[in-house]
């Protein structure tokens, strides 16, 4: 049995009866959100009502649904018991049967008892939240078996707190005399959470072994000399069009939002420069599900164990701030990240109003920031720049060698490799050359026996005691 089936089935038998997907051929989704009078607390830039309702139908669009209409209410909050209200609901539940659409898409996570009240208002037309929706997507676009893991295990986590609509139509309690006694709705509604319980755990064993699969690699690709560069960004950035062209990889690109869910490494050399892994990780959006984060821990983790973040933004946006906004929000959940460096990539600056602004602009960012257009090539040279500045001055360490002649061109070669030759002398003994180069602390650390100190008499510090010696 194929490991997808295997994972599916566990997941159908574990599942309460009653759940199904967001998106069938036939549904029609209208648009519901709310924004505040008030700004929210805390002043951190947020998408627009418009902006977010627009990125909801692309998600919709993404998961399958045809968008026939949306609307959105400005209120002081969410109302606690049904979002917008009772009356407003059904308001827009005869809006929306009159438009053709079976579903009304909420543009926030509902909480368990509002989905409830909120079924009851519209009974007839089927209510979807925006995390249900994300899921969907994400379901829909796992490409392999970690994919397919990670975001059952978020579904099943959304799941558990959502059960005991299910069993409604059953008694909770029963017996007399004082004595409340389980009744059917009460054994299954418990049979049901034991079940997405034991569903979680096998999940997240395999998860496991594959975290520990992918921290192997890590291990591996520590021990050899070679700089990782992760990209993040949010989705339709364009951090798999920047792979490609770095690396000469042929990665999907696609328009439509999470394209790609599953970390992919390419290796790039740097022009003059070293070879480095490039990583790219998935997209991230606004208010992202913290359920998703936490399901995919295994692959973010790239990010905490990189030599560089490059944070990849769509800067033909006017307004691109809240993108930036809801990615830091994410790599703030991470462990270990706030200790990468970060560079900026304001993608796409040949589809902004004013290029020139925007380059100026960047010059003036507290954060390491260039200007490129992944797609045409344009700032490329300052990227690459950016990125060996970064990985010169967090990873690699300055040397001086005296290396025998024997030895010159293989030690050099993997010099290049993995840092930066910066002067080759022959000797004039012809016995020997002198090297000035940067490179890796694991590489500085096997040349140990060939270092000499800047400025040492290389006639005293050469010799044949260096010729019988091999390179470890």
């Amino acid at each position: 049995m194929d490991v997808f089936e295997e994972a599916e089935e566990a997941a159908e038998r574990a599942a309460p009866r009653g759940t199904h997907e967001v998106a069938t051929p036939r549904n029609r989704a209208f648009l519901v959100g709310v924004t505040y009078k008030r700004a929210p607390r805390g002043g951190s830039a947020t998408l627009s009502i418009e902006e977010s309702i627009e990125e909801l139908a692309q998600l919709a669009t993404t998961a399958g649904l045809e968008v026939v209409g949306r609307t959105f209410q400005r209120l002081e909050a969410p109302d606690s018991k049904s979002y917008v209200g009772s009356g407003k609901l059904l308001e827009l539940a005869d809006e929306a049967r009159s438009l053709g659409a079976d579903t009304l898409l909420f543009n926030d996570e509902l909480r368990p008892s509002q989905a409830r009240n909120v079924e009851r208002i519209v009974e007839g037309v089927r209510v979807c939240d925006r995390f249900e929706l994300i899921l969907d997507v994400f379901r829909q676009r796992a490409a392999t078996r970690e994919g397919w893991l990670q975001v059952q295990l978020a579904r099943v986590m959304y799941q558990m707190p959502r059960t005991t609509k299910l069993w409604q139509h059953l008694d909770r309690q029963s017996g007399g005399g004082g004595a409340a006694v389980k009744g059917m709705g009460e054994r299954q509604l418990e049979i049901d959470k034991r079940l997405l319980r034991e569903q979680a755990a096998r999940i997240r064993e395999k998860l496991e072994s594959v975290r520990t699969h992918r921290a192997v690699h890590r291990l591996r690709r520590a021990s050899a000399p070679v700089p990782v560069v992760a990209l993040c960004g949010y989705t339709s950035a364009g951090k798999s069009t920047l792979l490609n062209t770095v690396s000469g990889a042929d990665v999907l690109t696609d328009a439509a939002l999470f394209s790609t869910l599953d970390p992919t490494t390419r290796r790039a050399t740097i022009p003059g420069g070293p070879t480095v892994l490039f990583t790219d990780t998935v997209g991230f959006v606004e208010r992202l599900p913290t359920q998703l984060v936490a399901a995919f821990r295994a692959t973010l983790e790239e990010l905490s164990e990189a030599t560089l973040i490059v944070h990849v933004v769509d800067a033909s946006r006017s307004n691109f701030q809240p993108h930036v906004t809801a990615v830091e929000g994410v790599l703030a959940q991470l462990d270990g990240v706030d200790a990468v460096p970060i560079l900026m990539v304001w993608n796409k600056v040949d589809l902004a109003a004013d290029p020139e602004a925007l380059r100026l602009r960047a010059a003036q960012e507290t954060t390491p920031t260039v200007c490129v257009s992944a797609l045409t090539g344009e700032g490329l040279p300052d990227f690459w720049d950016a990125v060996l500045r970064f990985i010169e001055e967090e990873t690699l360490v300055s040397i001086n060698l005296l290396l025998p002649l024997e030895l010159g061109s293989d030690v050099l070669a993997r010099i290049r490799a993995c840092g930066g030759v910066v002067d080759v002398e022959d000797w004039a003994s012809g016995a020997s050359v002198s090297v000035a180069a940067q490179v890796p602390p694991s590489l500085a650390g096997l040349l140990r026996p060939y270092r000499i100190a800047f400025g040492d008499d290389l006639q005293s510090a050469g010799g044949n005691r260096y010729n019988s010696r091999e390179l470890p």
